[in-house]
């Protein structure tokens, strides 16, 4: 039998057929399900009548490779500090005595050695990452090094595309700066006012709440892409398909990522503690239903069925983290937090002089990464999770009961098996028996008597191919300010509204530009409205930056000079 077929029994009658790497999913009956088994396993075999697709599966499959060679790494993430504004019920990073922060220098010297990584790959574009703590606890930092990257890349003659996973618990300034020079903007946001001002309360243990959503409005209005994560623990998980209600309603994002909490000692210490996994499925398949009425995909990392992968996480993808004092590895966790046996610990650092990276110990986490998968390769889950984290996973436990349900209900929901894929996660018997099963190649795999679903009337025929989302178009631009201003490559595009009547007032500057394109290209030669666009380069463009970032005149004075310097 083929180690990339899955044979899911659904009832006692029907088997829900998985080639994830082949984009294949299909309803069939148990003589069907025989009968691709036996042509798989014999070439010579011929290829059952009614099922043409089962030629495709005789072919090599699209399976991600493991890396290999030189590196080759998917970002550079940077962690300028582990400082936080926030003071998270579930959050061991809180315990941290000391927040290093990095250096003008380190940065610049990581992303130096980025770019000769990524020039010895031969990659077409950049990514840079930044994470924390909370990265905008250093916000010129992060200020430094997205111009410092950018130039760089301007030099190098390729795009650079900046994420961030950031809390929103700061300035309304600020949060205008990062929606108009990050690409995507990971808003950490655990729920309503009370799950989020419970879970995820300020330092001082305030309200955050208030704050965050302020900013997800600056952020769901800007030219960025706004994706919304939040951590759901047994208090809060009731709530998911109001809160996928009140996201969608509210904001517009590029999708919602919701995540059962993983306990900790902090959690426990604040009495926080994980849902039940059945629980969370049902709770996540509602909350599914509702966003995708609205076109927004809700994710679950493990049971994220849109793409296969062979690692759930950086490690095994050649990331280039660097913490706050310089150290590179593929895992962003605290190192006490790691394991001892190399998966996500250090395997370079960032010199004096450029960044130097033990291709042996990265090997290991390459390694250690298959490795990872070695006892679940019989799971039908196997093409997305990937094993899952090194550091938190539980197989056959909680991890393994909700990724496999949430798997094979979005199987069968997108075959449009809709009551079926309802009551798997209401049936108890059923729940257990699949949670326990670690292999699935097998056609004759036998699903428990006590489990009788009602069969509908579906065909053998009913197979999907799986496409990656069509990029969405970018949220429109700020639009509650008489001032608007966005980056085009390298320039700065201000609209002056003031010229404007009350009529044409009233859809703003910004938003006219952004409905308007032809603006834009012949700096305002073309428009109907005297001194609507100005555009501002280099220098200009960059002090523009710096006096709109929030920050105070020593710091913008600081940044400008270490800018500056590296420039020359």
């Amino acid at each position: 039998m083929s180690a990339d077929v899955w044979y899911i029994p659904i009832n006692r009658s029907q088997v829900l057929i998985y080639v994830p790497f082949h984009g294949i999913s299909t309803l069939v009956n148990r003589a069907m399900a025989a009968a691709v088994s036996v042509c798989l396993e014999d070439a010579s075999a011929p290829i059952p009548a009614g099922a043409p697709w089962v030629g495709e599966l005789r072919k090599e499959g699209n399976r991600p490779d493991r890396k290999c060679g030189v590196p080759d790494p998917c970002f550079l993430g940077l962690v300028p500090t582990r400082d936080c504004m926030m003071h998270c019920a579930y959050c061991d990073f809180a315990a941290l005595q000391a927040h290093p922060v990095m250096s003008f220098d380190l940065i610049r010297r990581a992303v130096d050695g980025y770019a000769e990584v990524m020039r010895k790959s031969g990659a077409a574009d950049w990514n840079i990452h930044f994470f924390g703590g909370e990265p905008f606890a250093a916000f010129k930092e992060v200020f430094f090094a997205v111009n410092y990257a950018r130039r760089k890349a301007e030099k190098a003659g390729v795009p650079v595309r900046f994420e961030v996973t950031t809390n929103g618990f700061y300035s309304e300034e600020k949060a205008r700066w990062i929606a108009e020079n990050m690409d995507t903007v990971v808003l950490s946001l655990d729920g309503f006012p009370d799950s989020q001002n419970r879970q995820r309360p300020g330092a001082n243990g305030g309200e955050s709440f208030q704050t965050v959503c302020r900013s997800a409005d600056i952020f769901s209005k800007g030219p960025c892409e706004l994706i919304i994560r939040s951590c759901i623990s047994a208090e809060n998980v009731e709530e998911l398909p109001a809160w996928a209600a009140f996201l969608a309603d509210r904001w517009t994002v590029g999708a919602v990522c919701l995540e059962p909490m993983i306990e900790s000692a902090m959690s426990r210490k604040n009495g926080l503690m994980s849902p039940d996994p059945l629980v969370f499925a049902r709770q996540w398949a509602s909350a599914q239903r509702i966003l995708k009425a609205k076109q927004i995909p809700l994710v679950y990392s493990s049971g994220d069925i849109s793409e296969c992968r062979n690692s759930l996480c950086p490690v095994g993808r050649d990331a280039l983290i660097v913490d706050p004092e310089g150290q590179i590895g593929s895992c962003w966790q605290l190192a006490e937090n790691r394991q001892t046996d190399g998966s996500g610990r250090y395997f370079g650092y960032v010199s004096s002089e450029n960044m130097r990276i033990d291709e042996e110990l990265l090997e290991q986490q390459r390694a250690t990464s298959e490795e990872n998968r070695e006892s679940c390769r019989g799971c039908f889950c196997y093409a997305h999770c990937a094993g899952g984290c090194v550091l938190t996973r539980e197989r056959n436990g909680d991890f393994c009961c909700m990724t496999k349900i949430l798997t094979l209900w979005q199987l069968l929901d997108q075959l449009g098996c809709r009551n079926r894929s309802d009551e798997i996660l209401e049936n108890e018997v059923y729940r257990a028996w699949v949670t326990k099963q670690t292999d699935f190649r097998d056609a004759g795999l036998e699903c428990p008597d006590t489990f009788p679903m009602v069969l509908s009337a579906y065909g053998t025929e009913s197979w999907n191919r799986y496409h990656s989302p069509k990029p969405k178009e970018l949220p429109p631009l700020p639009s509650d300010s008489a001032q608007g201003w966005f980056r085009d490559g390298s320039r700065i595009i201000i609209a002056d509204t003031s010229g404007l009547n009350e009529t044409d007032r009233g859809c703003s500057a910004a938003d006219a530009i952004s409905e308007q394109q032809k603006y834009i290209p012949y700096c305002g030669s073309s428009c109907s409205y005297d001194n609507f666009v100005k555009v501002l380069e280099g220098d200009e463009s960059l002090k523009f930056q710096l006096d709109h970032s929030g920050m105070n005149k020593s710091d913008i004075e600081m940044v400008w000079s270490a800018l500056r310097e590296g420039s020359n």
